[in-house]
């Protein structure tokens, strides 16, 4: 068997593929990858922990209305607990049916970030700073306080 040029930088190729599939795996699947941070989430969601919710968000939490024009209102973690329950239970979006967001985060099982390094599921918006997954805003018409 006649081993040519080609065939070796294939070969080397396809070990580099396989090498950084598995170093991109093993960083969204670490202790700060995205992976991580999503089961915590969802595991957060699903028991209503609110600590464990305001652990996984960052403060001052922002509020967007659904119009590109609609100002950002910021949320303290005290008043973020007053307006939690009405996120969770707000529609969606994703279908013409209303899905409640709790419900879409316990169905999602999988997530992926955008090139800008945030993930948007529904009206939740998720970003990646430095190094740390959080739950940075909502868009939401909102009167809560």
């Amino acid at each position: 068997m006649r081993v040519t040029k080609s065939s070796i930088v294939l070969k080397v190729c396809i070990l580099l593929l396989g090498i950084s599939g598995n170093i991109a795996h093993s960083n969204e699947t670490s202790k700060n990858g995205l992976t991580h941070f999503w089961m915590q989430f969802q595991s957060a969601v699903q028991s209503t922990n609110t600590k464990k919710i305001q652990a996984l968000t960052t403060f001052p939490f922002e509020l967007k209305g659904e119009m590109d024009d609609a100002p950002i209102q910021k949320y303290n973690k005290k008043k973020f607990l007053l307006l939690l329950p009405k996120l969770l239970s707000a529609d969606s979006g994703t279908a013409s049916k209303p899905i409640a967001m709790k419900d879409l985060i316990l169905k999602t099982a999988n997530v992926k970030k955008s090139e800008n390094g945030e993930f948007q599921l529904g009206i939740f918006v998720f970003r990646n700073e430095n190094g740390r997954w959080s739950w940075i805003r909502a868009y939401y018409e909102s009167d809560a306080p």
